[in-house]
């Protein structure tokens, strides 16, 4: 606490600190070892950067892990602070969780290092204090309301973070270290300030003139109860800097004078007053400083207050800031008077706005900004009908009003008393429309008689079918970005039954294929008359599908070899006809896939691509034919050039050891695929006779008998 008696000449004024035994925040040794090793820096950020202690500490202790933090132990950073371009000194680089767009990501980063604990904490309050999007949390002393501007105002991308640091700050009780740097107290085994000295005021006179704050380069703070170092209230740095000011123009009231500089006293618009450097204010003239008006003249009309939510000033002498005596914001506002009928006397222009004197019913005359009123809307395009509507209120409440349109008399300017809510999903007759600025209102004439003005939005013009036509083909449901209605007995729009929005959607069906049946035109756009692959029909907007044309035969040979079909990891699907996409029959999925055919050998007799794949067509077992993906059979190597032999060899494996093959050559089969079982290196040496010979892609091939009677397919070069 800091004690003086009030004098009329400076004082010195002696600092009397008490002296706080060491504040017990957790039994836990280890925690409370370390909130104590950083209090002492927590509380110098509130006295140097007005940093709220407990918010520092909570930050040190989320950021680094209780200081167990690689980045902690490594480079000394305890805030995880990032070094960007503005940092000069040395930087430590690391992987750290960030969330973006939702999602937790690991990315790399570069942070600030520093020589010690110490200097991470110094920086920490410059690096909030310094910063201008942290400008709300400086000097506040909630810390509730500071752990959610951090957040707010981007320090980490968290969405959690402002709770963990209010659950660390109330977990560990760590509001006592606020209290001791509010009191100007310090902790026991800390360093205690003595014998402050205030600045004298020399002098302090008053004036009278306007000016406009200057910063440029400066960086002045804002003082509310005198110059800066005059008192125990201005003796800490400024949390409200000038540059916030900077341009506005102001009043200077006081002129003063200290050791360190001239000051003077300054009023806002909002009559909000401040101390400041003198350097800081740039003496103007009434006529820079006042807004001209122009385009003054006398007019005559009759209108309305509507604030809505605006909170316009009344100013009796003129517009604002034109003179002194509106110079400050008003102390009447248009809000007061809102919906009460005016007279507009007087219009106006300053560089801020446009401006109308209105008189009211009681005589008296104030200057507003013109956005405060509003004048009746005019009916144009008005005409007689005769139309069946609906009313469609299912997301709407629109007023009904008995004179005319709303807003177009006194009587409709206000919002209405009764709603076309209680006649919704009724018919109706539409006997008048009339278009204002604010839209197109129908006058209907309900089922018990009465008749309304309402907005034409509220009800339902049933639309009528322009052209219609069978029509055939295929199209395909495209709903990535759109989620078409589905009407079983027509358009959308044509019929009382399909007037509403639909409760079934063309995106269940997005990406399948569908049979054209018909197509028809209303005002709203064209449909199409569709069945899909479950055999339900709708009608749907046209926009939501696309010609699907038949994929064209790039290419088709006959071929003959033998393959397997292997579906382990897939589940072709299989077509009579022709493959996929090529024609009407083999338009849709396929209803029989090669899954159940997944093993079995088969022979290839026909081979096509398309622009979608290359297509096989195989026969099974069965005798029956289909075409399938060439992705999904695995193709035997084609024998040619078999011819009978009978010839002596002998076996020669002394660095080979050939596989032997007993129905056919190696891969050319389901039964000869895989690797040998049974190798020639048993009979080398032996004499063999060869009984055939034969041709693959691979090599040339002996069907030999050996002494034993055994009789194998070997690679030629395992013989001579």
């Amino acid at each position: 606490m800091q004690e003086y008696i009030a004098t009329k000449t400076p004082q010195k004024i002696v600092a009397v600190s008490s002296t706080i035994p060491q504040p017990t925040f957790s039994s836990s040794a280890k925690q409370q070892n370390y909130i104590v090793s950083v209090e002492e820096g927590a509380l110098a950020g509130w006295y140097e950067h007005k940093v709220l202690p407990s918010i520092t500490v909570a930050q040190s202790i989320l950021e680094s892990g209780w200081g167990g933090s690689t980045l902690s132990e490594r480079a000394h950073n305890m805030f995880g602070i990032k070094a960007d371009s503005s940092w000069h000194g040395a930087t430590y680089a690391i992987a750290t969780n960030e969330v973006i767009n939702g999602r937790t990501v690991t990315v790399n980063a570069k942070f600030r290092a520093y020589s010690s604990i110490t200097a991470s904490f110094e920086d920490h309050g410059a690096f909030i204090s310094g910063n201008s999007r942290y400008a709300n949390i400086i000097g506040n002393k909630d810390y509730r309301s500071v752990a959610n501007d951090l957040h707010s105002d981007g320090y980490a991308t968290d969405p959690t973070y402002a709770g963990k640091l209010i659950q660390l700050i109330d977990e560990y009780h760590l509001t006592i270290l606020d209290n001791i740097a509010f009191g100007g107290d310090t902790i026991s085994g800390h360093a205690v300030a003595s014998n402050i000295h205030y600045d004298a005021v020399k002098s302090n006179v008053a004036v009278n003139y306007g000016g406009q704050i200057v910063e440029g380069s400066r960086n002045d703070g804002l003082y509310k109860s005198g110059p800066y170092y005059t008192s125990s209230s201005t003796q800490a740095t400024a949390t409200v800097s000038a540059r916030t000011l900077n341009g506005k123009y102001v009043r200077v009231l006081r002129r003063a004078q200290t050791a360190r500089a001239w000051w003077v006293e300054i009023q806002l618009n909002s009559g909000e007053t401040w101390w400041v450097d003198r350097r800081a204010v740039q003496q103007v003239s009434d006529t820079k400083m006042f807004d001209a008006v122009t385009n003054k003249q006398s007019v005559n009309y009759g209108a309305y207050i509507h604030e809505g939510g605006r909170y316009d000033g009344l100013y009796a002498s003129g517009p604002y800031t034109t003179s002194t005596s509106t110079f400050l914001y008003a102390t009447k506002h248009a809000d007061s008077i809102n919906n009460q009928a005016v007279t507009v006397i007087a219009e106006a222009t300053t560089s801020k706005a446009n401006w109308v004197q209105i008189r009211l019913a009681s005589g008296a005359t104030w200057w507003v900004d013109k956005r405060a009123i509003a004048t009746y809307d005019q009916i144009t395009n008005g005409h007689v009908l005769n139309a069946n509507v609906f009313v469609d209120q299912n997301h709407r409440n629109d007023g009904l009003y008995a004179t005319g349109p709303y807003h177009t008399s006194a009587q409709t300017i206000i919002p209405a008393t009764k709603t076309a809510k209680q006649y919704n999903d009724q018919g109706a007759t539409a006997i008048a429309e009339a278009t204002t600025v604010l839209g197109t209102w129908v006058k209907v004439r309900f089922n018990d008689g009465a008749t309304w003005w309402m907005d034409s939005r509220g009800v339902g013009f049933l639309d009528s079918i322009i052209s219609q036509k069978s029509d055939s083909g295929f199209v395909k449901i495209v709903q990535d970005v759109r989620n078409d209605g589905l009407y079983a007995t027509g358009p959308y729009m044509t019929s009382t039954a399909t007037y509403t929005t639909a409760w079934k959607t063309a995106r269940l069906y997005n990406g399948q294929g569908a049979r054209l049946l018909g197509e028809a035109v209303t005002k709203r756009a064209t449909w199409i008359h569709v069945r899909m692959n479950d055999g339900s029909t709708w009608w749907m907007d046209q926009r939501g599908a696309v010609s699907y044309p038949y994929d064209p035969i790039l290419s088709l040979k006959s071929v003959s070899y033998t393959a397997q079909i292997v579906q382990d990891s897939r589940n072709d699907g299989l077509y009579q006809t022709g493959p996929y996409m090529t024609s009407e029959s083999t338009y849709l999925t396929a209803a029989k896939t090669a899954k159940q055919y997944n093993g079995q050998q088969v022979q290839v007799i026909a081979e096509a691509v398309t622009k979608r794949a290359t297509w096989v067509q195989i026969k099974l077992n069965n005798g029956t034919t289909w075409w399938m993906d060439k992705c999904g059979v695995l193709a035997f190597d084609t024998v040619t050039n078999e011819q009978p032999q009978s010839y002596q060899v002998t076996v020669q494996q002394h660095d080979r050891n050939d596989g032997l093959y007993q129905t056919a050559p190696y891969f050319t089969s389901v039964a000869t695929k895989i690797p040998a079982v049974k190798t020639a290196k048993q009979y080398d040496e032996q004499t063999a006779t060869v009984l055939k010979t034969a041709d693959t892609i691979r090599t040339k091939w002996v069907y030999v008998q050996f002494v034993d009677g055994s009789r194998w397919w070997i690679d030629a070069r395992g013989v001579v």
